[in-house]
């Protein structure tokens, strides 16, 4: 089941949390980005329920940049709510932490994808989405659609790729 990309982004943050080190906006954006690959890869469902665009640095997903664009380059330290991407002040549930509902596979793919990238740098993550042939580069650089949507189609054929060769 698709989860939200703030509720997937809190996974991280709650990881990182337990480690005593905290992520940027950045890094949650392609930490997301790429367990969503992954997960349209190996598990062949897409781990978000939002689509990611094709930004100046790379995938975002815009309600997530919305709830963390207040940090700016800073460490995000809190889990994201509802409310900071929801603009319905009304809204019964706008106090609540955005939770994922994970299965086993969606749980251990973001476990192995912390593992894996957990430690990158920012702009090294974002350097690994702006690599030629990448989706983010095709939507960005060949289409020239600035904050264009990249679909999950390019994503999961991508990805697919990636595993192809690193089995190879």
């Amino acid at each position: 089941m698709a989860n939200h990309s703030t509720a997937i982004a809190n996974v991280f943050i709650k990881k990182a949390k337990a480690e005593g080190k905290l992520l940027t906006q950045m890094q949650l954006q392609k930490l997301v980005y790429i367990a969503h690959g992954w997960g349209l890869a190996i598990n062949g469902e897409p781990l978000t329920s939002d689509a990611p665009c094709a930004w100046d640095y790379g995938p975002v997903y815009p309600e997530l940049w919305q709830s963390l664009r207040g940090y700016g380059r800073s460490a995000v330290n809190k889990m994201i709510k509802y409310g900071d991407y929801d603009c319905n002040i009304f809204s019964d549930n706008a106090d609540d932490i955005a939770v994922a509902e994970l299965s086993q596979p969606e749980s251990d793919l973001v476990d192995k994808i912390y593992e894996l990238y957990g430690h990158f740098h920012a702009f090294q993550l974002s350097a690994l989405t702006h690599q030629e042939g990448t989706p983010w580069y095709r939507v960005f650089v060949e289409n020239n659609s600035k904050k264009g949507v990249i679909t999950n189609n390019d994503i999961k054929d991508h990805f697919v790729e990636l595993a192809q060769q690193r089995a190879a």
